[in-house]
């Protein structure tokens, strides 16, 4: 019995880090999202990060760490967000670096960190 609860808790715990990763990826996701909505009708850089980061809530996400771009029309074209029309496109990404709890997760990735990114894009209304 003791040898099962050894062998058993290392993983159910790893098991509990890699959920808090998941989420963390689920949110950071729906972030992007929001701020690509928000891009849709906005063409502020400013108020599209504000909305990456007000969508996080607890996830933690630097300006820095939020990209904007804006294109012309549906082409790779870029262009300035606060010249956008109807018809271009904007895209919003952003990263987050997902820190485990556990010494055993650590140890299995680089540096101890997992970086997590996401990217949407929707067309400006």
């Amino acid at each position: 019995m003791a040898l099962a609860l050894v062998l058993f808790m290392p993983i159910m715990i790893g098991a509990v880090d890699l959920g808090r990763a998941y989420f963390a990826y689920d949110v950071l996701v729906h972030a992007v999202a929001e701020g690509a909505r928000q891009g849709s009708f906005d063409s502020s850089t400013t108020n599209i990060a504000s909305a990456v980061q007000t969508a996080a809530g607890d996830l933690t996400i630097a300006t820095a760490d939020i990209a904007v771009t804006c294109y012309s029309g549906s082409s790779t074209t870029t262009k300035a967000c606060t010249a956008m029309v109807t018809g271009d496109s904007v895209k919003v990404g952003a990263t987050v670096v997902f820190v485990p709890l556990t010494p055993m997760i650590a140890k299995i990735l680089t540096g101890g960190t997992l970086t997590l990114g996401s990217i949407a894009q929707r067309t400006f209304q």
